[in-house]
């Protein structure tokens, strides 16, 4: 760093004329990357130009209010950006900036590649401003970002290598959840252990599994120290490290364009220098139905950006190992397991959708007929049940009385299909659910399969409806088809009828 251009000698001596204008001086001599004073306001700056034309995304370099941004394209001379500090209340932030960007676009041998590292760390600088301040990050923030930071070290890295693990880290984009790959969601909760264990959940979305094949809660409990354990400085540099080893330069921009928009800058390391962290444990638990959260299926029309709280202790009973979910990273986590989770609020087994049982004798082709109506009904009635409640998961395939798994497979061959044909059990009950609950139902549920030695189990996620919703089983022969409005009770569904429907949705849905 120690021959990188004095900026401040620089601009003070372009300062020195006073006359309007824009005035520059070369800061290398390789490429055309110059410091500018502009007059009046004697408001410091930059210029780099390219020889080659290039397609410049001007939402990319939008300006803002401490910086001002002017981008000239032209095909016979080039590409050419200025970058101008807006006012002079602006300049501690100015300097921050220009003390990070100048060394990177130094380093690059051509203005091509000048010109996207300056494009692409400045855009990761916009996000840093809308997330941090010149005064650092709170000491809350400090604490999000370490959690991230050791999950992102101790889960993510081995499995997955440097590249792969720093495009999962999302948080820094601000998505629901801090970690995304390969439909595994993880979110991060950092608590002191001297305070409650209260999880603080930010927003609708950062439980809601729906659309994912597993969502995670790590929870962090760390001691604070002051002047003592591991700090953020120190954590960031032994990733840097570990990443430059395995990913190379490439991945180290990487992850500095994601720790800046994240909040975090080395030009101020020094604000997190007295304050370490050890982790005391970490707890992961899996999010899933009966898990105590709330989603957007859970609000009333209108009603967002919603902000809550859930103990630790509740949590519990949904713990996983950590080295679950490493695997998970690579192979398919299981769904519902019938060995580890009994019918429950949540929870309901089905034998087959359509196919009554090999032993069973019918007296006629009409009590076939009502057989296959009443099994028809009973998935119906499941998934309403759960839509009109918090939603759960209905598994197909498994005898409910010994949680055995049995498989779907009569259901498919009593269709003519192959065994395999999951893709048409899926389209078959959809149809199922268009014709007898509404044509929208199925956005609210999501189709899984899990294969068994025993056969194939086909699990429907079920999202809690955002308004009542009706059932129209198949009717009985020479009857009109009728609505039904069913809940979940505990682990059963029941029909409601009358004022126990009206009262039921002004509690339910109020």
């Amino acid at each position: 760093m120690s021959d990188q251009p004095n900026m401040k000698e620089i601009w003070k001596k372009l300062s020195e004329t006073k006359e309007n204008g824009t005035y520059q001086k070369r800061l290398v001599p390789h490429l055309n990357f110059n410091a500018t004073i502009t007059n009046p306001g004697q408001l410091p700056g930059l210029y780099l130009r390219s020889a080659k034309p290039m397609t410049l995304d001007q939402s990319e370099l939008a300006g803002s209010d401490q910086v001002s941004i002017t981008v000239l394209d032209s095909d016979r001379d080039g590409s050419s950006i200025q970058f101008t500090l807006a006012h002079e209340m602006y300049r501690e932030m100015f300097d921050l900036l220009i003390e990070d960007l100048v060394p990177r676009v130094s380093s690059q041998l051509s203005d091509e590649a000048a010109v996207k590292v300056l494009v692409r760390r400045f855009n990761a600088w916009q996000r840093f401003l809308k997330r941090s301040a010149v005064t650092g990050l709170s000491q809350l923030r400090q604490q999000g970002l370490y959690g991230e930071l050791k999950v992102l070290q101790e889960v993510l890295l081995d499995p997955l290598g440097s590249s792969q693990a720093l495009q999962s880290w999302t948080g820094p984009a601000r998505q629901p959840q801090d970690f995304q790959f390969a439909g595994i969601g993880i979110e991060v909760k950092t608590v002191v252990q001297s305070e409650p264990q209260i999880l603080t959940i930010d927003g609708e979305r950062q439980l809601d599994d729906f659309g994912l094949d597993a969502l995670v809660l790590a929870h962090l409990r760390i001691f604070k120290h002051s002047d003592a354990g591991e700090k953020l400085p120190e954590l960031v540099e032994s990733l840097r490290a570990h990443i430059a080893s395995d990913g190379g330069g490439g991945a180290v921009e990487q992850f500095d364009d994601l720790l800046l928009a994240a909040g975090y800058t080395d030009a101020q390391a020094g604000l997190y220098a007295l304050t370490g962290y050890s982790v005391k444990d970490v707890c992961f638990y899996r999010v899933q139905p009966g898990f105590p959260r709330l989603t957007e299926s859970d609000l009333l029309p209108g009603v967002g950006k919603l902000k809550y709280s859930i103990s630790a202790a509740a949590c519990a009973q949904y713990a996983i190992d950590k080295e679950s979910v490493i695997s998970w990273l690579t192979e398919h986590p299981p769904v519902v397991d019938p060995q580890l989770a009994p019918e429950s609020l949540h929870v309901e087994y089905k034998q087959t959708a359509w196919t009554p049982a090999p032993e069973q004798r019918f007296d006629s082709p009409q009590h076939e007929r009502s057989v296959v109506n009443d099994l028809r009904t009973s998935v119906i009635k499941t998934i309403v049940g759960f839509m009109n409640a918090d939603g759960g998961e209905l598994v197909i395939g498994v005898e409910d009385a010994g949680a055995t798994v049995t498989g779907i497979e009569p259901d498919l061959i009593s269709k003519g299909l192959k065994p395999d044909d999951r893709d048409r059990y899926e389209q078959l009950l959809v149809s199922l659910l268009s014709e007898h609950i509404d044509r929208l139902a199925h956005s609210q549920v999501r189709v899984r399969f899990q294969d068994h030695e025993e056969g194939t189990t086909c699990h429907l996620t079920v999202r809690r409806s955002p308004s009542p919703r009706f059932g129209y089983p198949p009717p009985v022969e020479n009857e009109r088809r009728q609505p039904i409005f069913w809940v979940r009770v505990l682990n059963t569904t029941q029909q409601l009828d009358g004022m126990d429907i009206i009262n039921y949705v002004r509690e339910h849905w109020s």
